[in-house]
């Protein structure tokens, strides 16, 4: 199949995926508009980020570092940075974010909110975050089925809509609704392992931490230096 026919037909599934949907955000009653696709072209500002909408807090934060520093993990499994959270740590990799939201947020919110009140607005967020938790150990599995790729979409579902009943104020990305469609490729493509984007997040993880000391003109050196590491991994 040539790359035309191929993009062709990505494109006709995608179509045929998106008008056979049967996910709505919104009740039938509830008339409010898309924020890109309303009558007044004089409201057509993007919506302000929230700021100071911070959950997890000093004090859960603390309790996160304290269970991951009494966490022994299998030698197979990278670990996440010992103060997670911490401006010191800086950014971490995809793998880093894994890690942290899979095992160290769960075992360390599970103590804290899991014997709350259902009502309480940490239980629902910790039942929230857990969905996509779910979600995350499906997609990473090494083998699917179409009953797989349709859990990952009631969960994902289930999680947005909940997202947007806890924090009415946050839009829903463009990259969430992209994941509503994680089904579809699962379908196509087989487990995520051998096409997702690893690779290149971890090539930009390399290049993120090499020290130009914000000098330009050091590209050469950079691309030498990456083809030298390249051979000795």
């Amino acid at each position: 199949m040539t790359r035309k026919a191929l993009v062709e037909f990505l494109l006709l599934t995608a179509e045929e995926s998106e008008a056979g949907s049967d996910y709505a955000f919104y009740e039938e009653d509830n008339h409010s508009q898309s924020e890109y696709d309303d009558d007044d072209d004089d409201d057509d500002e993007p919506a302000e980020r929230v700021r100071g909408t911070g959950i997890l807090g000093r004090d859960v934060l603390a309790a996160v570092w304290h269970d991951i520093d009494k966490t022994s993990l299998p030698s197979w499994i990278t670990r996440a940075p010992a103060r997670v959270g911490s401006s010191k740590v800086g950014k971490l990799s995809a793998d880093q974010w894994r890690i942290t939201c899979t095992i160290h947020l769960p075992i360390t919110l599970i103590r804290l909110w899991g014997s709350l009140n259902p009502d309480d607005r940490q239980h629902q967020l910790l039942e929230n975050f857990l969905d996509l938790v779910q979600v995350t150990k499906l997609c990473y599995s090494r083998k699917t089925s179409r009953a797989t790729g349709k859990q990952i979409t009631r969960l994902l579902h289930r999680y947005l809509v909940k997202m947007r009943e806890l924090f009415p104020e946050v839009s829903i990305t463009p990259y969430q609704h992209l994941c509503l469609h994680l089904e579809y490729f699962l379908q196509r493509f087989g487990p995520t392992h051998s096409w997702r984007c690893f690779a290149f997040e971890r090539a930009n993880y390399i290049l993120q931490r090499i020290n130009t000391n914000s000098k330009f003109g050091l590209s050469g050196l950079i691309s030498h230096g990456c083809t030298t590491l390249t051979h000795l991994i």
